[in-house]
């Protein structure tokens, strides 16, 4: 099989105008606060079937494979300090987004889900794997509510769509485990690594039909670059192939034409032009010009035939 490795996606700064609820708190402009992307290889852009910018906490790119069609959605969850609709209104979005997706079709989730676990209870061993950087269950109980209220919402929508979080399947250390730096942690990712200089936010998911797909997860704390989060990356297993290419449009040339055949030609499109100058919009009205120039070219001009290389009269005809 194909191994194809997907990347977790980040969230950007201050970068464009979305048209979700990405808003941060007191952000009076309405300026997109959040944003979210894919970057993937030349590979992978010749499988590519489609890509939606859903708001500025999610998209979703899909790819042709050999099996059923591959989607990936990233995403970007609201902090724990936001309002409760906010992080409502993500969930909600993210579940249309999830389900309107048909079933037979392999689903991805990537993405920063601002949810720390700590461990995980008994009756969230469906979702939650045995491997979880935290504090345990003094971290569980400890947690400030708004925080706990990521942690719940982020599990209620696994549960409630039967999705695992497949960074907690693979046995790690816990540089391998956590994502993110605490703000109050002015080092690089380095030991000593306690849940009070770093977190587990980001995370892979995948409906447990197709949890055999993702082979490993890992973060790569290793690898340097400006931000806050790892890298995290996660192996999957997919044989993706390209998609087919719409059959060329067969061009048409036409004989140079003489001068009663090209004052028909001008003719035609001068008693069409109320037509073109009526049509709505721009676009529309060069629409409309390109119709009548092909439908002037096939009523009053000779086609060439296609094995013709040049002109029938020439100065080497004689």
């Amino acid at each position: 099989e194909d191994r194809a490795k997907a990347t977790g996606a980040r969230k950007g700064k201050g970068k464009g105008r979305g048209r979700g609820k990405g808003l941060g708190k007191g952000n009076k402009l309405g300026l997109e606060t959040a944003g979210v992307g894919f970057v993937i290889n030349k590979r992978m852009k010749q499988s590519m079937q489609d890509f939606e910018q859903i708001s500025g906490r999610l998209a979703k790119i899909s790819f042709k494979s050999a099996f059923n069609p591959v989607n990936i959605i990233t995403a970007y969850a609201p902090q724990a300090f936001l309002e409760l609709s906010e992080k409502e209104a993500f969930y909600d979005q993210l579940e249309d987004t999830y389900n309107e997706i048909p079933k037979a079709e392999i689903t991805y989730i990537l993405g920063d889900f601002n949810a720390r676990l700590h461990t995980r209870k008994e009756i969230e061993k469906d979702v939650i794997g045995p491997y979880v950087f935290g504090g345990g269950e003094d971290g569980l109980n400890n947690m400030h509510d708004k925080t706990r209220e990521n942690r719940q919402m982020f599990v209620d929508f696994c549960k409630g769509n039967s999705t695992i979080m497949m960074n907690t399947q693979f046995h790690k250390q816990n540089c391998q485990l956590v994502t993110f730096k605490e703000k109050n942690n002015e080092e690089t990712f380095k030991a000593p690594w306690t849940c009070d200089r770093f977190a587990q936010l980001d995370y892979v998911l995948v409906h447990n039909r197709w949890k055999n797909s993702i082979t490993d997860v890992n973060s790569n704390t290793h690898l340097y670059f400006n931000s806050d989060h790892s890298l995290v990356t996660a192996d999957i297993q997919v044989r993706l192939v390209k998609k087919q290419k719409a059959p060329k449009e067969k061009i048409v040339r036409y004989r140079t034409p003489g001068e009663e055949e090209l004052k028909e030609y001008n003719a035609h499109i001068a008693r069409h032009k109320l037509d073109i100058l009526n049509a709505q919009t721009a676009e529309e009205k060069i629409t409309a010009l390109q119709e009548q120039i092909k439908k002037a070219a096939d009523t009053h001009l000779i086609p060439i035939n296609g094995a013709q290389k040049q002109s029938y009269i020439s100065a080497n005809t004689w």
